[in-house]
């Protein structure tokens, strides 16, 4: 999906929730692209100041050349389950790989997506393109809806579509393009959200 909301909006609590939601599966690895640190803090702090338990997330990448290295990862994951798994997806018949626990979904989270490098950026549009057959899926956060923060390739391959309060209601128009924005008067609390599915509008 893409979350797009202003400052205070409520994206990184929204994000905190999501992520709970992940951390709990067995047949999940989840990548943070976090340069600002801020939303892996609540899963990796504990661990890192106070020594409890282990991290939550398993590769909190902060730096952009963790994130390079991340976003090769990604793609080398992809590569190689389409080699490896072509024969179980023919067996099941089926289109896109299932997760478990021996072959668990790999869930990329990147926190405003414009403060990426552009390679970092044309990585995560390949992940996005050539990763859901495979299980390999990207889940992005920005500021606004504009292409500085959401790519071509992003906007046609991502049908969730999770809208914020932002500054500007024509934002919203570009984030559910077709449907118009709703009305900003809902957005009466930071992490409001209306959502919008493949198939359904907001």
């Amino acid at each position: 999906f893409i979350a797009i909301g202003a400052q205070g909006s409520g994206k990184t609590g929204l994000m905190t929730t999501i992520g709970l939601g992940l951390v709990r599966c067995v047949d999940a690895i989840v990548i943070d692209l976090d340069t600002s640190a801020k939303m892996s803090a609540s899963f990796v702090n504990p661990y890192l100041r106070h020594g409890i338990g282990r991290p939550l997330i398993d590769w909190p990448a902060t730096t952009e050349d963790e994130c390079r290295l991340a976003v090769r990862a990604g793609r080398d994951a992809i590569a190689a389950r389409k080699t490896e798994y072509a024969d179980l997806l023919e067996d099941e018949d089926v289109d896109n790989l299932p997760a478990r626990p021996d072959l668990p979904a790999i869930v990329f989270r990147v926190d405003e997506t414009k403060s990426m490098p552009d390679d970092v950026l044309d990585g995560i549009d390949f992940i996005i393109e050539e990763g859901r057959s495979v299980n390999v899926r990207v889940s992005n956060t920005g500021l606004r809806a504009t292409r500085d923060y959401i790519t071509a390739a992003m906007d046609e391959l991502t049908p969730g579509r999770i809208g914020l309060r932002t500054n500007n209601s024509s934002e919203l128009d570009m984030l559910f393009p077709g449907h118009g924005a709703p009305d900003m008067a809902i957005f009466t609390d930071p992490g409001t959200v209306v959502y919008m599915s493949a198939t359904k509008g907001p």
